[in-house]
């Protein structure tokens, strides 16, 4: 260039040096707001003319791609209409998942006032981080883990990318796990005889279906799936 801070290389059309720190930068035609072309650099972000010439090309490909507008970023109710909707029409949800899911997004707007009409690109993470502190001084860490994934949730559905979404930035509480304290075998059959002879109705079915549970592993909504045809009676196991 005329004021020397600029070197050009006649072989490398593309490829500049600013010549006060070395760095290397590609410079490209692209088209402007009216339509003409103008001219644009980028730095290379390397002052080593070898690496400078790797990166040229894609830099120019860069620079000539035309940029995506920019997605409409919506409010928290927005992404809480979206996510209210699919909480209701997801099929792999019990419905004891749909009323939690429901509860905690319920738990998030009373917890922090005027959230609702806020847009999820303005919240930021410091706001995060002071009201997952102030959630987790009222609610038990098991809660307010659930309310972070249907926060993180709400603002995707709102328009945030992942890298964007700060409730991402927030780190689930640690949630202490409870001792178990199992009866043993002979106490469990105590029990499960207690029940058979008890004299109700049931007393019997109750006491098989206690003892079923008890071996097969099996939640009382898949026990109530299992049909006799289910049972494989050679190899003793549910099929």
């Amino acid at each position: 260039s005329s004021d020397g801070k600029w070197e050009t290389f006649v072989n490398f059309a593309g490829l500049m040096r600013y010549v006060p720190n070395g760095m290397y930068y590609a410079r490209a035609k692209v088209p402007g707001k009216n339509g003409k072309p103008v001219v644009t650099r980028a730095s290379l972000e390397t002052d080593v003319f070898t690496t400078a010439k790797d990166r040229l090309r894609l830099k120019i490909i860069e620079l000539r791609t035309p940029k995506k507008p920019k997605a409409q970023t919506g409010t928290f109710a927005d992404g809480r209409a979206k996510f209210d909707q699919a909480t209701e029409t997801r099929r792999d949800l019990a419905e004891t998942s749909r009323v939690y899911r429901h509860r905690c997004v319920d738990c998030i707007v009373r917890s922090w006032p005027g959230i609702e009409t806020r847009r999820a690109d303005t919240i930021t993470e410091a706001e995060m981080q002071k009201w997952a502190k102030d959630y987790a001084d009222k609610y038990a860490a098991p809660f307010c883990n659930g309310s972070l994934n249907v926060f993180r949730e709400v603002l995707s559905m709102a328009g945030l990318k992942h890298d964007e979404n700060p409730a991402y930035k927030i780190i689930r509480l640690g949630v202490l796990q409870k001792e178990l304290e199992l009866p043993t075998a002979d106490q469990f059959s105590k029990v499960v005889e207690t029940m058979r002879h008890s004299g109700a109705a049931t007393s019997k079915a109750n006491a098989d279906l206690a003892t079923f549970l008890a071996l097969s592993g099996a939640r009382k909504k898949e026990a109530w799936g299992v049909l006799w045809r289910d049972a494989d009676f050679d190899k003793n196991e549910i099929v």
